[in-house]
């Protein structure tokens, strides 16, 4: 049985989960965090905790399908054993739609919307669930006001020799209020990765320059501070499917990639594949040069506005 007064915070900014750790430590829970993804997800699974904080704006993370994973463990025990009482979980975010509180919900979770009064839903629930008493005046009073550091966009860093599909990818990523940095080869690539941490690289697996897409890949997953960055791997080889099956299936296990596209593809199909490894907004109303069907067959080879939409 989980210590019903141990705590889980799992946040991106250091200083955020600093704040939280400090307030719950104030409360006489024994605190455990993570400030990473990957290391986050595997406290939670050989931990016991009575209670989960996880901040739904940290990069590489999906705390709904493990909220759903968890709830159908606890509802899994042989029927003489009786079912214990699923960890309780408070999922932390920028968002306010109805429909995003209410997924929540569905699955018994908490959500606590991002602003000047996070700590005090935060303590409201703690305090709930621990069966606290917290009086008016109490040690976590003495803790700085608790503020939420504004949420910076997500930082995305594209590698690619061909700076016409570099340039396209730029554009048309900044329209989902993304920032994106460039880089021409592998070493550069390597390099701004290491300057920069971004939250996802996008890289090309054949590049000039003798080094290759694969080689900073696995360049970067030796490093520590770049690990546990997601990368998403495009290839433009013609391949038989032998070859493209050995491939992916390096690149996706000791490459350590967690996605692997094929030119041609629709732009659409990136946005998707980005989406399952970061959290990035509802695309923004920054102009997208509009092309038409004529226009794009003519242009398709040519024009830096209609690389992506072709799949070249």
């Amino acid at each position: 049985m989980p210590d019903q007064k141990t705590v889980f915070i799992a946040a991106h900014d250091p200083q955020f989960l600093q704040q939280i750790t400090k307030r719950c430590a104030g409360l006489g829970l024994d605190v455990h965090s993570a400030s990473d993804g990957m290391d986050a997800l595997w406290q939670i699974l050989n931990g016991q905790f009575g209670l989960l904080i996880l901040d739904c704006d940290m990069p590489g993370t999906d705390w709904f399908d493990l909220a759903e994973k968890l709830k159908i463990k606890s509802s899994q025990k042989p029927v003489s054993q009786p079912i214990p009482k699923p960890i309780p979980i408070v999922a932390l975010g920028q968002d306010s739609e109805q429909d995003h509180e209410e997924r929540w919900a569905a699955l018994n979770a908490y959500y606590c919307h991002k602003g000047l009064d996070t700590w005090a839903n935060l303590r409201s629930i703690i305090s709930k669930e621990f069966d606290l008493q917290t009086p008016g005046s109490c040690i976590i009073d003495t803790v700085p006001v608790l503020e939420t550091a504004p949420v910076r966009p997500p930082k995305i860093l594209v590698v690619d020799d061909d700076l016409r599909i570099t340039a396209v990818m730029k554009y048309r990523l900044e329209a989902f209020g993304l920032t994106v940095f460039r880089a021409k080869d592998a070493t550069e690539g390597a390099a701004m990765a290491v300057k920069e941490l971004p939250d996802l690289i996008i890289t090309d697996y054949n590049m000039p320059g003798g080094s290759s897409g694969e080689n900073m890949v696995f360049t970067l997953k030796r490093i520590e501070t770049t690990k546990n960055i997601p990368v998403i791997v495009v290839t433009g080889q013609n391949m038989d499917g032998r070859t493209d099956f050995v491939l992916r299936r390096e690149m996706l296990g000791r490459g350590g990639a967690q996605a692997y596209l094929e030119k041609p593809y629709d732009f659409d199909q990136l946005v998707a594949e980005i989406r399952k490894l970061i959290r990035i907004p509802e695309k923004t109303d920054a102009p997208v040069a509009p092309q038409s069907k004529a226009s794009t067959q003519k242009e398709a080879h040519g024009s830096p506005a209609t690389l992506l939409a072709v799949g070249n």
